[in-house]
């Protein structure tokens, strides 16, 4: 991003002429007239200043408002709702002219645009292409001829260019400082409708600085920065909403935002590929997001996340980071990724820090009707959410959602706030591969750990927890598949680590567990279960390994620490081939395998002889 050279910590002071509770047309006339020759515009003279329109920022512009000026949307003229800042590309997007876009091979294609008047290193806006890739904020890469350019794509397409597409020369380089405040006045304006009931509409810009923000009185979202490419957001302070926070809408590339705090109805910040067609009146723009993130989000809210993240079925979302999200989500979670287009809604790549929110759920894959979530990897560290309810879930995968790919590390410390048969971690069916949980979970009363519900896991768990609550470390509920479940590493003191009701693989290696009195495996159900074990786990204290005080299951045991009594226990198969620590007294007890002739200990006879187990 290029060096604006202007230094906004120590502004020369500049009041331009105008005077609070001016002549709303005059003031805003006057101010525009200034941002249209650019360059450094520094307006400080404290005040009260009604405008009656938006004001355009355009290229090479840097724009900062004064503490102790504030803004405001006019209500004198019976204005209908309006932003008060919007960029001058934003301002001529219905302009948008026709191109003819080709593509054959690689990350770069050929655009037939008549006189385009463009030079290497301007950005364009393209859209109208069916496979999202073409609908990006691309740079000239070379000027071929007066109607011909080439032009940069974000990854290599699957396909040629089809559909009508439109192309449109973005701004460049603009600088905004709010120190002051912007006021929408709602709703003493007359209510307005769609992009006009947004605040500020950043947009269509690469290379945009923006410092600060402060805004109160909002209609609707506070700020869209869509369509961008190399943002830097920092310092956005909300003064009441009667919607969302800042929003992302695609394309977007390199799109960052730091530090959101204030009140609002809905979500704090939020990132949508695309807009459903719901909200048609803000269907102006959709592309991929790409590379993008938000940090240091603390802000409250009556409903929602404080950031949600909205994917779609034919958009891409891909490196999105969010970092260090506290506040208050009454209702609400600390992150959300919500569907809104279809049962397959996919984000490719997300990671998650530090969630601290106050809140029903730290993190969410969610649904909205009949659409469902996939986020293809998800990496999320240091997950401690300050639940609202004793009923709330730190994690949460609704039924229908997925997780392909999932690293989910816990770092909660709770004594007081986690109720009876709360899950943890609660995964809902869903086409889930590979999911690991890893950290600490301190306190609590007879919480149930890991939940597995019904067919919610096609592949592999893995478990690594040291947990110091409630009566499970993982339990899996109703009928299905489920695969393995690995606990690997795990340092835990409670009644029962694992009761599986559905068939499944169990694999211990490398743990300790303490006073599992329930046992480690206790099963009520009638499931077949092949557990295995590396010989390197650690019980102390009244734990056992196998309890089944209901039920019938079949179970094949694979471990030489696996102490269980071979014949009395239930549930243990005729196989061939096991092997477990046989509890039996004298020389039936010890080291034992199954052999066709039943299970025999091994060296407990007289020498040279095992000793068939009866």
């Amino acid at each position: 991003m290029a060096d604006i050279g202007q230094d906004f910590s120590s502004p020369e002071a500049g009041d331009y002429g105008l005077i609070p509770g001016g002549n709303p047309s005059k003031t805003r006339a006057a101010l525009q007239s200034i941002l249209d020759a650019g360059g450094d515009v520094t307006f400080t003279r404290p005040g009260i200043y009604e405008i009656d329109d938006a004001l355009r920022i355009g290229d090479d512009t840097h724009l900062r408002i004064g503490k102790g000026v504030t803004l405001v949307a006019t209500s004198k003229s019976g204005l209908t709702g309006k932003p008060l800042l919007i960029t001058e590309a934003y301002s001529r997007r219905s302009q948008a002219v026709t191109v003819t876009c080709t593509w054959s091979s690689g990350t770069s294609m050929n655009v037939l645009w008549t006189a385009h008047g463009l030079a290497v290193g301007d950005c364009i806006w393209i859209q109208g292409a069916t496979l999202s890739v073409y609908n990006t904020i691309a740079r000239v890469l070379a000027v071929v001829d007066a109607n011909n350019v080439t032009v940069d794509l974000q990854y290599v397409p699957s396909g040629a260019v089809s559909g009508t597409t439109t192309a449109l020369k973005c701004n460049k380089n603009i600088r905004v400082q709010i120190d002051g405040m912007l006021d929408l006045n709602y709703p003493n304006q007359v209510s307005g409708a769609g992009l006009d009931a947004v605040g500020v509409h950043l947009c269509l810009v690469d290379g945009l600085v923006v410092d600060s923000l402060n805004i109160k009185n909002v209609e609707k979202w506070v700020m869209q920065t869509s369509a961008l490419r190399n943002a830097s957001v920092r310092n956005v302070y909300i003064d009441g909403t009667n919607s969302d926070g800042p929003k992302i809408i695609g394309p977007a590339i390199n799109v960052h935002y730091d530090g959101i705090g204030g009140t609002c109805n809905d979500d704090v910040f939020s990132m949508q590929a695309r807009v459903p067609a719901a909200f048609a009146s803000q269907i102006w723009t959709n592309g991929d997001i790409v590379n993008c993130s938000v940090q240091n989000v603390n802000g409250r809210t009556g409903g929602f996340g404080q950031v949600s993240l909205y994917p779609t079925n034919t958009e891409r979302m891909l490196g999105i980071k969010v970092e260090n999200i506290a506040g208050v989500s009454v209702g609400g979670q600390g992150v959300k990724v919500q569907a809104e287009h279809s049962a397959s809604d996919v984000i490719d790549s997300l990671s998650i820090d530090n969630v601290t929110t106050t809140c029903v759920q730290g993190v969410r894959v969610g649904r909205t009707a009949a659409n469902g979530a996939i986020v293809q990897s998800l990496e999320v560290r240091n997950l401690n959410p300050q639940c609202q309810t004793t009923s709330a879930a730190p994690f949460l995968i609704d039924a229908g959602c997925a997780v392909w790919d999932g690293n989910i590390h816990f770092a909660l410390d709770d004594t007081n706030v986690y109720g009876t048969a709360v899950q943890y971690a609660a995964i809902s069916n869903g086409t889930h591969r590979r999911l690991k949980f890893s950290g600490i979970i301190n306190g609590g009363g007879s919480a149930r750990g890991i939940q597995f519900s019904t067919t919610a896991l096609g592949d592999y768990a893995e478990i690594s927890l040291e947990m110091r609550t409630g009566d499970q470390v993982c339990n899996n509920a109703a009928t299905g598949a489920i695969g393995t479940i690995a606990f690997k590493g795990c340092d835990t003191t409670t009644a029962t680590v694992m009761q599986p009701a559905q068939s499944c693989t169990l694999v211990f290696e490398g743990n300790r567990f303490h006073n599992a009195s329930n046992g480690l495996i206790r099963c009520t159900g009638t499931p077949t279960l092949t557990v295995r074990s590396a010989g390197n786990n650690v019980l102390t204290g009244t734990s056992a390994w196998y309890v089944v005080p209901s039920g019938t299951p079949v179970t094949s045991f694979y471990g030489w620490d696996v102490a269980i009594d071979p014949i009395a226990a239930v549930g243990i198969t005729t196989t061939a081939g096991q092997y477990c620590l046989s509890t039996q007294a004298g020389v039936e007890g010890g080291p034992s395998v199954r052999t066709p002739a039943g299970w025999v200990a091994l060296g407990t006879g007289a020498s040279g002889v095992n000793t068939v187990i009866t």
